[in-house]
């Protein structure tokens, strides 16, 4: 589930009373271009990252306690923008801890850490489609296919 960024401004006043900031860490994600292809992207030094993300509970109608998150996305970033017109939030970890911090409400000030992440970071490549299916925990899935887009 991914949250957009610019819709989180016309959330404030919930995002202030029940919305909490959470992230999510990793070392890489796949996405889809507008021709189904996945790829695969990653910091080039394969250092592990957060993406910034959101979570609530909440009671559903019949008294079940229900916990959501979603990982934020904005605009791409020029390389990111080869596969598609969207990418995660991905803090940079001078940034992680001033996202978790509760203190911390202020919307506008939150809108700063709505950026692409720096593309001299970021390296991608296609890898196959078994990457599409969360049954396939395998290395296969991030090999890559052809050689990097940002190289």
């Amino acid at each position: 589930m991914k949250g957009i960024c610019e819709g989180l401004s016309r959330m404030r006043w919930k995002l202030s009373r029940t919305v909490l900031r959470g992230g999510v860490t990793g070392n890489g994600y796949s996405l889809l271009d507008s021709g189904k292809a996945p790829y695969y992207t990653t910091t080039k030094d394969a250092s592990p990252f957060s993406f910034a993300g959101i979570w609530e509970s909440w009671r559903a109608p019949d008294g079940t306690t229900i916990e959501t998150c979603a990982i934020l996305t904005t605009s791409a970033n020029s390389l990111m923008a080869l596969i598609h017109d969207r990418m995660p939030v991905i803090l940079q970890q001078s940034e992680f801890a001033r996202w978790l911090d509760p203190a911390y409400k202020d919307i506008l000030h939150l809108q700063n850490f709505y950026h692409p992440f720096p593309l001299e970071l970021m390296t991608s490549w296609p890898v196959a489609k078994t990457v599409n299916s969360p049954a396939n925990d395998l290395e296969e899935c991030i090999r890559p296919l052809e050689p990097s887009l940002f190289e």
